[in-house]
């Protein structure tokens, strides 16, 4: 329930509508152009999977629903039906945005919302990743031209594995995910196409993909190494270090940004340095096109909660996603010369509430961090998203600088 006061907020600006039972108020696919605040009855929340009709949750008096696809832009994810005769308000998404920019309270209220629903979709994905995993691992040695070897881990919604082409010979690391719906084919093309689009020495290589017998597979070049987040478990970067990861990271991420793809989850996890130094940006499977076919991905509407951008939390994050990359990757940077995130805790409602209200402890205070090194990673790690870098090119060249003992771009502005 939200805070009484917060809901009278929600009422002043929004529309009285009526619902008869059975009457569909939104349609799984719709655009997310409004919210809607329950005042009296029931509401089915499901998703159409292949033609199977599957409840997803519940909604009474006083909840929220609609606002996931509003945040994020991606259209609905379910449909949702009155069980019970239904009375709601309505507000339009610029009305919602302009309340949340007013109200901080308000948007507190949304965070634990969205906290919650979090943990309940994560509860879920988990449930479906075990049960998918074990139709990949128990039936599948075999995918188009691939014999499927060792198990090398799990990115996105699909297991990775060592794999061979049965003509050349040659060794891939292979991706293999259950495609069986419609909208599952969608999202699976949807990644294999962004990742297609992406040929650059940092980005990792998609080389083939296909579906067969309701199985996706996508076959990218096979590295040997570690990523950041297994490094950092040996201690956080000296300096030396950082250069070696970050400036080949924002210069990945430079280039995705201008092919129009936004990665959306950068973290430790996702960047990867190979056994001859060369470092590899991976799993672009939550990215977003610009302009591109826009699908929702199940299970994975916000990225992960220690590295989100306050904006991607807040509903504004179309308007400035190539800073919300920053703001992840500054988190990250954070995170390597420090040994711990700026914001973490066990609660995921109090992570997201910091990343929107709290200004992190600077670096210095943790851990000798020299100023303009300092300078630039308080600097991508700004509340404002127009007060970060102008892009990762910018960044780059300042990080640069900064590691080489040059001057910075002057004071940071935490707000």
């Amino acid at each position: 329930m939200w805070p009484l006061a917060e809901l009278k907020a929600l009422r002043s600006r929004a529309v009285k509508v009526r619902y008869q039972a059975g009457q569909v108020i939104f349609r799984q696919g719709d655009p997310g152009d409004r919210v809607y605040l329950i005042r009296q009855g029931l509401i089915e929340i499901y998703a159409d999977s292949g033609g199977r009709r599957r409840r997803l949750n519940l909604r009474g008096r006083g909840e929220v629903i609609g606002e996931m696809a509003v945040l994020d832009g991606l259209g609905r994810s379910a449909t949702a039906v009155a069980l019970t005769d239904v009375q709601a308000h309505t507000l339009e998404i610029s009305e919602f945005e302009t309340l949340l920019s007013q109200r901080p309270a308000l948007i507190r209220g949304l965070t634990r919302q969205l906290s919650q629903r979090m943990r309940d979709l994560q509860a879920t994905l988990s449930t479906e990743l075990d049960r998918r995993d074990a139709v990949i691992s128990g039936i599948l040695d075999t995918i188009g031209p691939f014999q499927l070897e060792e198990r090398l881990g799990q990115g996105g919604m699909g297991v990775i594995y060592g794999g061979t082409h049965r003509r050349t010979g040659h060794k891939r690391a292979v991706k293999v995910l259950a495609v069986q719906t419609e909208d599952q084919k969608q999202r699976f093309l949807t990644e294999c196409e962004t990742m297609a689009r992406l040929i650059h020495p940092h980005v990792v290589r998609i080389d083939s993909a296909g579906i067969e017998d309701g199985h996706g597979y996508m076959a990218m070049e096979l590295l040997r190494g570690q990523t950041l987040e297994q490094r950092l478990r040996q201690g956080r970067l000296p300096t030396q270090e950082v250069a070696g990861w970050f400036l080949p990271a924002m210069r990945a991420l430079h280039y995705a940004h201008e092919m129009g793809v936004m990665h959306r989850d950068v973290k430790p996890e996702n960047l990867f340095m190979t056994l001859d130094g060369q470092l590899k940006v991976l799993d672009f499977g939550i990215a977003r096109r610009v302009n591109g076919p826009q699908v929702t991905l199940e299970g994975k509407f916000f990225g992960t909660p220690r590295y989100l951008a306050p904006e991607r939390i807040g509903g504004q994050s179309k308007r400035q996603e190539r800073q919300s990359d920053q703001y992840s990757l500054g988190v990250t940077l954070y995170e390597a010369l420090t040994g711990r995130c700026p914001f973490d805790a066990n609660d995921v409602a109090e992570i997201l509430a910091a990343h929107l209200h709290r200004a992190p402890e600077l670096p210095s205070s943790i851990v000798p961090v020299e100023k303009n090194l300092e300078l630039v990673v308080m600097r991508l790690l700004a509340k404002e998203p127009l007060r970060r870098y102008v892009d990762f090119e910018r960044a780059a060249r300042e990080l640069s600088q900064a590691l080489a003992g040059g001057s910075g771009s002057g004071t940071v502005e935490l707000g």
